[in-house]
Protein backbone atom coordinates (compact mmCIF):
# COMPACT_ATOMS: atom_id res chain seq x y z
CA UNK A 1 0.00 0.00 0.00
CA UNK A 2 1.30 3.55 -1.13
CA UNK A 3 -0.31 6.07 1.21
CA UNK A 4 -1.09 9.76 0.62
CA UNK A 5 -2.52 12.55 1.87
CA UNK A 6 -4.95 9.93 4.27
CA UNK A 7 -5.89 8.29 1.15
CA UNK A 8 -4.72 4.37 0.39
CA UNK A 9 -4.04 3.51 -3.36
CA UNK A 10 -3.58 -0.41 -4.06
CA UNK A 11 -0.36 -1.42 -5.95
CA UNK A 12 -0.86 -4.41 -7.86
CA UNK A 13 1.83 -7.23 -6.30
CA UNK A 14 4.67 -8.45 -8.93
CA UNK A 15 2.66 -11.92 -8.73
CA UNK A 16 -0.69 -10.23 -9.42
CA UNK A 17 0.99 -8.31 -12.48
CA UNK A 18 2.25 -11.80 -13.88
CA UNK A 19 -0.93 -13.72 -13.61
CA UNK A 20 -2.45 -10.86 -15.62
CA UNK A 21 0.40 -10.79 -17.98
CA UNK A 22 -0.43 -14.66 -18.45
CA UNK A 23 -3.99 -14.52 -19.22
CA UNK A 24 -3.05 -11.98 -22.26
CA UNK A 25 -2.87 -13.79 -25.51
CA UNK A 26 0.71 -14.72 -27.04
CA UNK A 27 1.83 -12.84 -29.82
CA UNK A 28 4.64 -14.13 -32.15
CA UNK A 29 6.66 -11.67 -33.58
CA UNK A 30 9.21 -12.77 -36.33
CA UNK A 31 11.92 -10.62 -37.97
CA UNK A 32 15.58 -10.89 -38.56
CA UNK A 33 16.05 -7.06 -37.92
CA UNK A 34 16.22 -6.74 -34.12
CA UNK A 35 14.89 -2.88 -34.12
CA UNK A 36 11.62 -4.41 -36.16
CA UNK A 37 11.14 -6.83 -33.23
CA UNK A 38 11.96 -4.63 -30.13
CA UNK A 39 9.38 -2.18 -31.72
CA UNK A 40 7.02 -4.12 -32.30
CA UNK A 41 7.14 -5.83 -28.59
CA UNK A 42 6.57 -2.23 -27.44
CA UNK A 43 3.59 -1.71 -29.63
CA UNK A 44 1.78 -4.39 -28.02
CA UNK A 45 3.33 -4.89 -24.86
CA UNK A 46 0.34 -3.84 -22.73
CA UNK A 47 -1.96 -6.30 -24.03
CA UNK A 48 -0.15 -8.90 -25.47
CA UNK A 49 2.33 -11.79 -24.27
CA UNK A 50 5.27 -10.51 -27.01
CA UNK A 51 7.28 -13.54 -28.09
CA UNK A 52 10.07 -13.02 -30.32
CA UNK A 53 12.44 -14.77 -32.96
CA UNK A 54 14.74 -13.81 -35.42
CA UNK A 55 13.82 -16.61 -38.03
CA UNK A 56 11.42 -19.61 -39.46
CA UNK A 57 13.19 -22.07 -37.34
CA UNK A 58 12.88 -20.44 -33.84
CA UNK A 59 9.70 -19.59 -34.48
CA UNK A 60 8.61 -23.05 -34.90
CA UNK A 61 10.19 -23.88 -31.50
CA UNK A 62 8.38 -21.27 -30.26
CA UNK A 63 4.82 -22.88 -31.57
CA UNK A 64 6.07 -25.74 -30.38
CA UNK A 65 6.23 -25.00 -27.10
CA UNK A 66 3.55 -22.15 -26.24
CA UNK A 67 -0.17 -21.52 -27.50
CA UNK A 68 0.19 -19.02 -29.81
CA UNK A 69 -2.72 -16.78 -30.40
CA UNK A 70 -1.62 -14.59 -33.42
CA UNK A 71 1.90 -14.66 -35.27
CA UNK A 72 3.46 -12.05 -37.57
CA UNK A 73 6.15 -12.45 -39.49
CA UNK A 74 8.33 -10.78 -42.17
CA UNK A 75 8.34 -12.49 -46.01
CA UNK A 76 12.03 -11.36 -46.41
CA UNK A 77 14.14 -13.10 -43.72
CA UNK A 78 17.53 -15.52 -44.02
CA UNK A 79 16.63 -19.13 -44.87
CA UNK A 80 12.85 -19.89 -45.01
CA UNK A 81 10.89 -17.05 -46.24
CA UNK A 82 7.43 -15.76 -44.49
CA UNK A 83 5.09 -17.72 -46.34
CA UNK A 84 7.27 -21.07 -46.08
CA UNK A 85 6.84 -20.60 -42.09
CA UNK A 86 3.09 -19.91 -42.62
CA UNK A 87 2.88 -22.88 -44.70
CA UNK A 88 4.63 -24.69 -41.93
CA UNK A 89 3.18 -23.09 -38.59
CA UNK A 90 -0.05 -24.21 -40.15
CA UNK A 91 0.75 -27.57 -39.69
CA UNK A 92 2.52 -27.14 -36.34
CA UNK A 93 -0.30 -25.15 -34.58
CA UNK A 94 -3.09 -24.96 -36.90
CA UNK A 95 -5.25 -22.41 -34.69
CA UNK A 96 -2.80 -20.02 -34.84
CA UNK A 97 -3.70 -16.67 -36.96
CA UNK A 98 -0.78 -15.95 -39.21
CA UNK A 99 -0.17 -12.30 -40.32
CA UNK A 100 2.53 -11.59 -43.10
CA UNK A 101 4.76 -8.64 -43.63
CA UNK A 102 5.60 -7.98 -47.00
CA UNK A 103 7.02 -5.46 -49.34
CA UNK A 104 5.38 -4.67 -52.42
CA UNK A 105 7.64 -7.35 -54.69
CA UNK A 106 6.95 -10.20 -52.62
CA UNK A 107 3.06 -9.47 -53.36
CA UNK A 108 2.87 -12.74 -55.61
CA UNK A 109 4.23 -14.92 -53.10
CA UNK A 110 1.59 -13.20 -50.85
CA UNK A 111 -1.22 -14.06 -52.94
CA UNK A 112 -0.57 -17.35 -53.60
CA UNK A 113 -0.23 -18.06 -49.50
CA UNK A 114 -3.80 -16.21 -48.96
CA UNK A 115 -5.41 -18.16 -51.52
CA UNK A 116 -3.84 -21.43 -50.19
CA UNK A 117 -5.37 -20.22 -47.04
CA UNK A 118 -2.17 -20.19 -45.16
CA UNK A 119 -2.45 -16.34 -44.01
CA UNK A 120 -5.24 -14.56 -42.44
CA UNK A 121 -3.94 -11.20 -43.26
CA UNK A 122 -1.41 -9.12 -44.83
CA UNK A 123 0.41 -5.89 -45.13
CA UNK A 124 2.66 -3.83 -46.72
CA UNK A 125 5.98 -2.64 -45.54
CA UNK A 126 5.73 0.57 -44.24
CA UNK A 127 2.50 -0.59 -42.33
CA UNK A 128 0.61 1.78 -39.74
CA UNK A 129 0.47 1.01 -36.12
CA UNK A 130 -2.86 1.44 -35.96
CA UNK A 131 -3.70 -0.77 -38.87
CA UNK A 132 -1.76 -3.31 -37.44
CA UNK A 133 -3.04 -2.95 -33.72
CA UNK A 134 -7.00 -3.58 -35.40
CA UNK A 135 -5.66 -6.48 -37.78
CA UNK A 136 -3.72 -7.93 -34.85
CA UNK A 137 -7.03 -7.79 -32.78
CA UNK A 138 -9.06 -9.34 -35.04
CA UNK A 139 -6.83 -12.25 -35.56
CA UNK A 140 -6.78 -12.47 -31.85
CA UNK A 141 -10.75 -12.56 -31.70
CA UNK A 142 -10.49 -15.20 -34.50
CA UNK A 143 -7.93 -16.82 -32.50
CA UNK A 144 -10.41 -17.43 -29.75
CA UNK A 145 -13.19 -18.36 -32.06
CA UNK A 146 -11.29 -21.48 -33.65
CA UNK A 147 -10.37 -22.58 -29.98
CA UNK A 148 -14.43 -22.22 -29.12
CA UNK A 149 -14.86 -24.38 -32.81
CA UNK A 150 -12.38 -26.71 -31.60
CA UNK A 151 -13.46 -27.19 -28.18
CA UNK A 152 -17.40 -27.77 -29.59
CA UNK A 153 -16.04 -30.14 -31.87
CA UNK A 154 -14.63 -32.37 -29.51
CA UNK A 155 -17.51 -32.03 -26.79
CA UNK A 156 -19.49 -33.37 -29.62
CA UNK A 157 -17.49 -36.46 -30.41
CA UNK A 158 -17.29 -37.05 -26.45
CA UNK A 159 -20.89 -37.02 -26.23
CA UNK A 160 -21.36 -38.88 -29.47
CA UNK A 161 -19.19 -41.81 -28.09
CA UNK A 162 -21.39 -41.33 -24.16
CA UNK A 163 -24.61 -41.82 -26.37
CA UNK A 164 -23.06 -44.80 -28.55
CA UNK A 165 -22.00 -46.27 -25.15
CA UNK A 166 -25.19 -45.59 -23.68
CA UNK A 167 -26.86 -46.94 -26.93
CA UNK A 168 -25.00 -50.54 -26.69
CA UNK A 169 -25.79 -50.46 -22.89
CA UNK A 170 -29.54 -50.38 -23.22
CA UNK A 171 -29.28 -52.46 -26.39
CA UNK A 172 -27.72 -55.25 -24.03
CA UNK A 173 -30.52 -54.59 -21.35
CA UNK A 174 -33.03 -55.08 -24.03
CA UNK A 175 -31.64 -58.09 -25.29
CA UNK A 176 -31.10 -59.32 -21.64
CA UNK A 177 -34.99 -58.46 -20.64
CA UNK A 178 -36.14 -60.08 -24.00
CA UNK A 179 -34.17 -63.31 -23.46
CA UNK A 180 -35.36 -63.42 -19.70
CA UNK A 181 -39.05 -62.63 -20.60
CA UNK A 182 -38.96 -65.86 -23.19
CA UNK A 183 -37.66 -67.97 -20.58
CA UNK A 184 -40.34 -67.17 -18.54
CA UNK A 185 -42.85 -67.53 -21.01
CA UNK A 186 -41.99 -70.82 -22.55
CA UNK A 187 -41.94 -71.76 -18.26
CA UNK A 188 -44.97 -70.66 -17.82
CA UNK A 189 -46.41 -72.19 -20.80
CA UNK A 190 -45.28 -75.73 -20.64
CA UNK A 191 -46.35 -75.25 -16.56
CA UNK A 192 -49.90 -74.68 -18.04
CA UNK A 193 -50.10 -77.46 -20.44
CA UNK A 194 -50.25 -80.55 -18.35
CA UNK A 195 -52.88 -79.26 -16.22
CA UNK A 196 -54.90 -77.99 -19.32
CA UNK A 197 -54.15 -81.83 -21.04
CA UNK A 198 -55.58 -83.26 -18.09
CA UNK A 199 -58.91 -80.36 -17.84
CA UNK A 200 -59.43 -81.58 -21.59
CA UNK A 201 -58.78 -85.39 -20.94
CA UNK A 202 -61.36 -86.19 -18.44
CA UNK A 203 -63.58 -84.15 -20.24
CA UNK A 204 -63.52 -85.89 -23.14
CA UNK A 205 -64.02 -89.29 -20.98
CA UNK A 206 -67.33 -87.55 -19.29
CA UNK A 207 -68.28 -86.89 -22.66
CA UNK A 208 -67.90 -90.07 -24.08
CA UNK A 209 -68.20 -92.45 -21.15
CA UNK A 210 -70.86 -90.95 -19.42
CA UNK A 211 -73.14 -88.96 -22.12
CA UNK A 212 -75.81 -91.11 -21.49
CA UNK A 213 -76.02 -89.86 -17.39
CA UNK A 214 -75.68 -86.27 -18.36
CA UNK A 215 -78.73 -84.22 -19.20
CA UNK A 216 -78.35 -81.15 -21.53
CA UNK A 217 -76.91 -78.81 -19.45
CA UNK A 218 -74.29 -81.17 -17.85
CA UNK A 219 -73.31 -82.05 -21.79
CA UNK A 220 -73.34 -78.00 -22.49
CA UNK A 221 -71.14 -77.67 -19.48
CA UNK A 222 -68.40 -80.06 -20.51
CA UNK A 223 -68.69 -78.81 -24.08
CA UNK A 224 -68.25 -74.75 -22.41
CA UNK A 225 -65.13 -76.51 -20.74
CA UNK A 226 -63.31 -78.72 -23.90
CA UNK A 227 -64.08 -74.90 -25.41
CA UNK A 228 -62.11 -73.43 -23.00
CA UNK A 229 -59.14 -75.44 -22.44
CA UNK A 230 -59.04 -75.25 -26.27
CA UNK A 231 -58.82 -71.37 -25.99
CA UNK A 232 -56.49 -71.72 -23.17
CA UNK A 233 -53.98 -73.76 -25.40
CA UNK A 234 -54.12 -71.55 -28.34
CA UNK A 235 -53.34 -68.69 -26.04
CA UNK A 236 -49.79 -71.27 -24.66
CA UNK A 237 -49.14 -71.87 -28.15
CA UNK A 238 -49.08 -67.86 -29.24
CA UNK A 239 -46.68 -67.31 -26.68
CA UNK A 240 -43.83 -69.86 -27.34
Amino acid sequence: MLLSKGFSTPVASQTELKSRAEQLPVLLVVDDEPEITASLSDLFRYDYQVVTAACADEAQAVLKQQDVSVIVADQRMPGKTGAELMRESRVTSPETVRILLTAYADIEAVIQAVNEGEIYYYLKKPWHNDELKTVIAKAADHNLLLKDRRRLVEDLQRLNVKLEERVQLRTAQLETLYKEIESFSYSVSHSLKAPLRGIEGYSRLLEIDHSDQLNDDGRQFIKNIRCGAAQMQQLIENLL
